[in-house]
């Protein structure tokens, strides 16, 4: 008993200060591994959101269809678009992508601003090719998706053919109490999809397996066969 308490204060601050060496060593390997990981994480994070897209090739009009589908089954344009989107492209995301959508309807809350449709395809492009690293104005990534939803805005704002992305102003010759609009939403938010879709596949090198070139325009079609029809 005397002996191991002689032993122990011979050698117990030698053994104190080894095993204290140890365990610095062993909370620099930690501390090593963990930066490693957070840098890597970093790095990745920089060149935009890791998300996996698993869709190889897609039927834009199917997309288009779909869209239009989801908006009739009870979601808002913004909401429909995106779910849309998500199930064409096979998206790893969660469901939380469509309601980060919700409050944009009827041109953002009842509000009559900016299209839900437009505002539900500029967020899509968002999740696709935005950043989420601050790198300023100029970073060639943001400047990148920027130009893809102004590409998304002038396009609409040609093909809806009412010249406008205003909801006020696409949807003033309708009483939208009485539901009037709906059908032109509908269209609007199938013909947005169509052109997220290709945006993405044109940039992701996805294939569009349909024969056709662009989107359905039955509704933009029969609306001026109505007009030639009236003024015939």
């Amino acid at each position: 008993m005397i002996h191991s308490i002689l032993i122990n204060k011979k050698y117990g601050k030698e053994y104190h200060k080894d095993r204290t060496y140890k365990s610095h060593s062993l909370n620099r390997v930690f501390n090593f591994i963990v930066l490693m990981f957070l840098n890597k994480k970093f790095l990745s994070r920089k060149v935009g959101i890791i998300m996996k897209v698993n869709a190889k090739q897609v039927s834009l009009r199917k997309l288009q269809k779909d869209a239009e589908s989801q908006y009739k089954g009870g979601f808002f344009c913004c909401e429909a678009l995106i779910e849309a989107v998500r199930d064409n492209f096979e998206l790893d995301v969660p469901d939380e992508v469509i309601a980060m959508t919700s409050g944009m309807a009827v041109g953002v809350g009842r509000s009559g601003c900016i299209c839900g449709a437009l505002n539900g395809g500029i967020m899509a492009l968002g999740m696709f090719f935005g950043r989420t690293v601050a790198r300023g104005p100029q970073d060639p990534q943001v400047v990148k998706v920027m130009s893809f939803t102004n590409e998304l805005h002038d396009w609409f704002k040609d093909y809806n053919t009412k010249n406008a992305t205003c909801c006020r102003v696409l949807t003033r010759e309708f009483d939208m109490g009485q539901g009037e609009h709906k059908a032109q939403c509908i269209y609007f938010t199938g013909l947005c999809a169509w052109k997220v879709g290709e945006i993405v596949c044109r940039e992701l090198g996805i294939e569009n397996i349909d024969d056709e070139n662009g989107p359905d325009t039955y509704w933009a079609d029969a609306r001026k066969a109505a007009k030639e029809a009236v003024n015939a």
